[in-house]
Parts: C-alpha cells; sequence; structure tokens
C-alpha cells in the first residue's frame, strides 16, 4: 500500500480524547478575533422594507382577483351563447359593459365565456 493509505488508515482507527472540553472550548474561543456586529445599512432597511410591502400588496391583488373572478363565474348566465361567432374578447367586454351589468368582468372572464361554446 501506498504510506499516505496506510496513515489514513491509521488515523481512521484512533479516537481521539479530550481530557479537558471546558478548557479546549475556551482556548479556541480566545483565539476567534474579534468582530464587531454590523448593522445593515439605511438603504438595505428602506429596500427589504419595500420589497416586503409590495410582495404582499401582489399577494393580495391576485388573491383579490381570484375571489371575483370566481363569483362572476359562480352568478354568471351563459354569456357566450349570447356573443355572435367570432366575437373579439374587447369587443364583448365592450358589449358587456354597454348593457350595464354590475358584475365585475375581467380578462380572464370574458375570455372563459368566448371559449365555453367555441
Amino acid at each position: 500500500m501506498n504510506k499516505i493509505d496506510d496513515i489514513l488508515n491509521s488515523l481512521q482507527g484512533q479516537q481521539p480524547a479530550i481530557d479537558d472540553s471546558k478548557a479546549l472550548t475556551d482556548s479556541i474561543m480566545v483565539n476567534l478575533p474579534e468582530r464587531p456586529m454590523e448593522r445593515p445599512s439605511r438603504v438595505w432597511m428602506a429596500v427589504r422594507a419595500i420589497s416586503a410591502l409590495a410582495a404582499a400588496w401582489l399577494v393580495g391583488l391576485f388573491i383579490y382577483q381570484q375571489i371575483t373572478d370566481e363569483r362572476a363565474l359562480q352568478g354568471s348566465t351563459s354569456y357566450a351563447a349570447e356573443l355572435p361567432q367570432g366575437t373579439a374578447l374587447k369587443d364583448a367586454y365592450l358589449r358587456s359593459m354597454q348593457r350595464g351589468r354590475q358584475q365585475t368582468l375581467s380578462y380572464t372572464f370574458v375570455k372563459k365565456h368566448i371559449n365555453e361554446n367555441h
């Protein structure tokens, strides 16, 4: 065998014995360099706060959009049956708005109803 392999095999068989673990811990801690606790800069604190606020606002917006879409779909009749074949999404939305519908319409709502019978 190789000399390095012999050394590694002999080291693997040995278990370290610590006489005084408290003294070992203390000597390690004494030798560590002192580092002051650095506070993040005000710019980073502001960026964190703004990004957290934006993320919370976007999650709330997505939840609100899902709730309004589900309510609109639950309370709607077959809107696609009223539209002629090949109606553009914009035209369907404008037609709905002109009829004075009280329910909230969104892009996904109108698109789903146009594609319902096609």
